[in-house]
C-alpha cells in the first residue's frame, strides 16, 4: 500500500509538471516564434535493478500460465452455464495479467524503455492536445481555496436560514395546534373526535421534531461563533499570510524583476555605449536594429513572466499559479483592445509615423527638433530656448506632425538681449527664454510672456535695426526758399545737435526729404534716421530728440512753423476781437 501511495504521487507530479510546461511552451508560441526540441520522456532504469525484475517477472509468468491451463481443464468439467461463465470470466482476467506480465519482462530485459512511445507511429496526444482541459485542471485549486475560504461564510449562512425557517415553521404550527384544541370535541361524533386526535397526535410528534432541529441548529451555530475580535482575526490572518503565501508572493515577484532588469539593463548598456560612441554624430534611424530591440523587449517580458511562474510552481502553491495564470490570460485578452495604440507607437518608434526623427514639429506654439525617439517616449530639442529639451511620451507624439528640416530654420525668434515692442505696445529686453516663458526687462520691470504667445503675437524686433521719423513743417511764405538748402541746413544741424546726446553713435544715416504740400498752409519735410539695432533703447527718445532738432533749426534760421488761426465773426461775418481786454467788432 505505501508502495502504491509513492508510486500515485510520484505520477501526480509528474502530471502537474508536464502540464506547466505544456501551458509555458503554449503561452511562448502565442507571443514569439521559435523552434522548439522535443523532450523525450523516457525512463530508465538501473541494470542491477532491472536483472533482479526480470527474475520475478519470469516466476509470475510461468505461475499465471499454469493457473491458466488448471482454469481450462475446470472449464472443461464445468457441470452448469453459470459456473462454465464464472471459469471463462477468470481466464480472461489471467490471460491479461499475463499479456501484461509479458511486456514487463520485455520492458526490463531493454533496461526500462518505453516500448508503447516507440512503437506508436505518432504523437496522438500532442495531436488531440485539449488546451481548455489543461487550463482548467491549473484553475480548479484556485476554485477549490476560495471554496475552503468561504466553506463557514456558507455554512454560517445555511445555518441562519435553516433557523429562521424552522421559527417560522414552530410559530405556524403552534397557532395551528392551538386552533385545533379549541374546537367543540362534544358536539362531533366519535368518529370525528377520534380523527382530530390523531391529527393533533401527529403534529404535536412533527412540532417536537422541529423544536429539537431548531436546538441542534442553535447549538451548530453557536459553536461556530469564534471568541476573537475582529482585530485579533485579521492579525492572525495577516501573519498567516506574511508567513505563507506572502513569501512566495515576494520571491515570485523578485525573481520576475529582477530577471527583467538583469535583461533590459543589459540592453540598454549597449545602447547607451553605442549612443556615447556615436556622440556628435547625426543619428540615423537603423530600422532593423530597431526591429531587433523590439524583439528583444518583448522576448525579456516573455522570459521574465515564465521566470515568474517556475518560482510559483517549484514552490508549490498551486492556488497562487493558478490565479497567476489566470491575471495573465486576462492582461493577454485585454491587450487585443488596445492594439490599434500599441501599433500606432510602434510605427512612431520605428520612424514610420507622422512624426520622425531629425525632422522639424510644433508643439504647443514652439518649433522643436526631434532629437530622438525611444521605445517609451522622444526627446525634443530646440537649440535658440535656455534649458530647451523635453520629453514626450509617444502617445502625445502621435498626435503631432513633423517635416524635413531646412539649413536655415528660424527656432525662435527671439534671443536673450533682444529688444521689443510688443503689439501692445511696450518697450521690453529680454532676459531670459524657456519653453514655458519669455521674460523681458522694460524699464527696471519685469514681463513674463506665455513662449507660445509671444510667438503668435509677432513683436517687432529692434536689435535688428529700425527707422525713427519726425515730419517738419515750415510756413507756407517760405514756398520761394531752395529745397536743397533746406535739406542741408537741416540735416547739418541735426547732426550737430545728436552729436551732444547719446544717440550721437547709435545711429547709421539721416536724410531729409520732402513729403508733400498743405496748400496755402505749410511745406512737410520728413527727417528719417537709419538706428543701428545697439540704439534700442532710444525707440521712444528718438522722435522727440528729432522734433527738437527741427524746431531749434528753424528757431536759428528765423524759419516761421504753421499754425492754425481761428477767427469768430457774427452773423455779418465781421471778426470778433476774443482778448482779455475787449470785445470789438471790425
Amino acid at each position: 500500500m505505501q508502495y502504491r501511495a509513492l508510486s500515485q504521487h510520484s505520477s501526480s507530479k509528474k502530471t502537474s509538471t508536464s502540464t506547466l510546461f505544456q501551458v509555458i511552451f503554449s503561452l511562448i508560441l502565442i507571443i514569439t516564434i521559435g523552434l522548439t526540441t522535443p523532450l523525450s520522456a523516457q525512463e530508465t532504469i538501473a541494470e542491477n535493478e532491472a536483472y533482479a525484475v526480470l527474475e520475478a517477472t519470469e516466476k509470475s509468468i510461468i505461475d499465471t500460465q499454469e493457473k491458466i491451463n488448471e482454469a481450462k481443464k475446470e472449464l472443461t468439467s464445468a457441470d452448469s452455464e453459470e459456473s462454465a461463465a464464472a471459469i471463462k470470466e477468470r481466464i480472461e482476467q489471467l490471460q491479461s495479467r499475463l499479456n501484461q506480465a509479458r511486456n514487463e519482462f520485455e520492458k526490463y530485459a531493454l533496461g526500462g524503455i518505453d516500448l508503447h512511445y516507440i512503437k506508436e507511429k505518432e504523437n496522438i496526444t500532442d495531436l488531440n492536445y485539449d488546451w481548455q482541459a489543461e487550463l482548467l485542471q491549473i484553475v480548479q485549486p484556485v476554485f477549490a481555496e476560495i471554496q475552503r475560504l468561504t466553506q463557514n461564510s456558507r455554512e454560517r449562512d445555511t445555518l441562519t436560514r435553516d433557523l429562521s425557517l424552522y421559527n417560522e415553521k414552530i410559530e405556524q404550527l403552534e397557532k395551528g395546534l392551538e386552533f385545533l384544541q379549541k374546537a367543540p370535541f362534544e358536539q362531533l361524533t366519535p368518529e370525528s373526535q377520534k380523527r382530530l386526535e390523531v391529527i393533533q397526535s401527529n403534529w404535536e410528534t412533527f412540532l417536537t421534531d422541529l423544536l429539537r432541529e431548531r436546538d441542534r441548529t442553535q447549538t451548530l451555530l453557536d459553536a461556530m461563533v469564534t471568541d476573537k475580535s475582529f482585530m485579533e482575526s485579521l492579525k492572525d490572518g495577516l501573519l498567516d499570510f506574511i508567513k505563507g503565501r506572502g513569501l512566495i508572493l515576494v520571491v515570485s515577484f523578485s525573481t520576475f524583476i529582477l530577471v527583467l532588469y538583469l535583461l533590459t539593463k543589459g540592453m540598454d548598456l549597449l545602447i547607451a555605449r553605442r549612443a556615447k560612441k556615436e556622440q556628435g554624430m547625426i543619428q540615423r534611424v537603423n530600422l532593423k536594429g530597431r526591429l531587433l530591440l523590439l524583439a528583444y523587449r518583448v522576448f525579456s517580458v516573455v522570459v521574465s513572466v515564465i521566470a515568474y511562474l517556475i518560482v510559483l510552481h517549484a514552490m508549490g502553491d498551486m492556488v497562487l499559479f493558478g490565479i497567476a495564470i489566470l491575471i495573465l490570460l486576462a492582461l493577454i485578452f485585454a491587450f487585443r483592445n488596445y492594439v490599434p495604440k500599441y501599433f500606432s507607437e510602434i510605427r512612431l518608434f520605428l520612424n514610420l509615423g507622422s512624426a520622425r526623427q531629425g525632422e522639424r514639429v510644433i508643439y504647443r506654439g514652439i518649433p522643436w527638433r526631434i532629437e530622438r525617439i525611444t521605445l517609451y517616449s522622444a526627446t525634443l530639442v530646440n537649440p535658440a530656448i535656455d534649458n530647451g529639451r523635453i520629453r514626450l511620451m509617444l502617445p502625445e507624439l502621435a498626435t503631432l506632425t513633423s517635416r524635413p528640416l531646412q539649413s536655415d530654420e528660424i527656432w525662435f525668434p527671439a534671443k536673450v538681449g533682444d529688444s521689443f515692442i510688443l503689439p501692445n505696445g511696450v518697450f521690453g529686453e529680454v532676459k531670459r527664454i524657456t519653453p514655458e516663458s519669455v521674460y523681458l526687462n522694460s524699464f527696471n520691470s519685469t514681463i513674463i510672456y506665455p513662449a507660445p504667445d509671444f510667438i503668435a503675437g509677432a513683436p517687432t524686433n529692434l536689435s535688428y535695426g529700425y527707422y525713427a521719423v519726425a515730419d517738419f513743417g515750415l510756413s507756407y511764405k517760405h514756398f520761394a526758399t531752395p529745397v536743397d538748402e533746406i535739406f542741408t541746413k537741416l540735416k547739418a544741424y541735426i547732426e550737430e545737435f545728436l552729436s551732444h546726446t547719446g544717440m550721437h553713435d547709435q545711429y547709421n544715416s539721416i536724410s531729409v526729404e520732402f513729403r508733400r504740400i498743405n496748400e496755402g498752409i505749410s511745406l512737410v519735410y520728413t527727417v528719417i534716421v537709419a538706428m543701428k539695432g545697439s540704439g534700442a533703447g532710444y525707440y521712444f527718445q528718438s522722435g522727440r530728440l528729432l522734433q527738437e532738432a527741427c524746431l531749434r533749426c528753424a528757431q536759428k534760421e528765423g524759419w516761421s512753423m504753421p499754425f492754425t488761426n481761428i477767427e469768430m465773426r457774427d452773423n455779418n461775418h465781421r471778426v470778433i476781437d476774443v482778448t482779455p481786454h475787449s470785445a470789438t467788432l471790425s
